[in-house]
């Protein structure tokens, strides 16, 4: 099983971190979402060797946006959102809209227009 990673499902911290990593569910981080990330991360240390050193010790898998991507959360933009607003939930939504896999969110109101979307309470419950 592979699931989606929004920005701020990595502050659900380490028991959740743990509990996939555990469970070895593949999981993907959008690299949009990384750039959110990385914002918040050189904005707080000057750096991101934490932010690295967490995804590498989880073995998240940092995907690229490419143009297939790009395509599908415009279309997403379209039928629901306004881009400038929406355009970066849109584009990390897209990907995984196209891998066919749960979204993992705080923010699920944002995604409403996924099949899957759970916080990472709502999945370590699922799958228990």
């Amino acid at each position: 099983m592979g699931i989606c990673l929004d920005s701020n499902a990595m502050s659900a911290g380490k028991a959740f971190l743990n509990w996939v990593y555990g469970n070895s569910i593949y999981t993907f981080l959008p690299s949009v979402a990384y750039m959110e990330l990385s914002y918040h991360h050189m904005k707080k240390h000057g750096h991101t060797r934490i932010l690295d050193g967490v995804i590498d010790g989880y073995g998240i898998e940092v995907m690229p946006f490419d143009v297939e991507l790009a395509r599908t959360a415009a279309m997403k933009v379209l039928l629901k959102h306004d881009l400038p607003a929406n355009a970066i939930d849109c584009a990390i939504g897209a990907f995984a809209a196209s891998r066919n896999m749960p979204l993992i969110t705080y923010n699920k109101k944002s995604f409403s227009w996924l099949r899957e979307v759970y916080t990472p309470e709502e999945l370590m419950e699922k799958l228990a």
